[in-house]
């Protein structure tokens, strides 16, 4: 994926999310700083390659982010590992009567 060194966002961040105790965490950093990245790794890190059974949820609050967790981070970072099935799905809910169902 072409890291070198982390960005600070990633430097601050990552210890927190890959060392328990796990706790919630926010962070705000600029576009293309790697948090993206940070939070796929994590979610990642707890994910048992022996287990065949659902095991992470990545729910975005717009379709451009679910994209781009989908395409970049999680097929590039599951391409390296290669230790699990994974199967992305994005559902962008639609509208039926003037209500958004998910």
């Amino acid at each position: 994926m072409g890291f070198k060194k982390p960005s600070k966002i990633q430097e601050i961040t990552l210890p927190m999310i890959l060392n328990p105790p796990h706790k919630d965490l926010i962070a705000q950093a600029r576009n293309g700083s790697g948090k993206t990245t940070c939070f796929v790794l994590g979610m990642l890190s707890r994910v048992d390659p022996n287990m065949k059974a659902p095991q992470a949820l990545c729910i975005c609050p717009t379709r451009e982010l679910a994209i781009q967790v989908i395409c970049f981070s999680f097929c590039h970072i599951w391409f390296v590992l290669n230790c699990f099935s994974f199967r992305p799905c994005l559902d962008c809910g639609l509208w039926f009567n003037n209500e958004y169902l998910i």
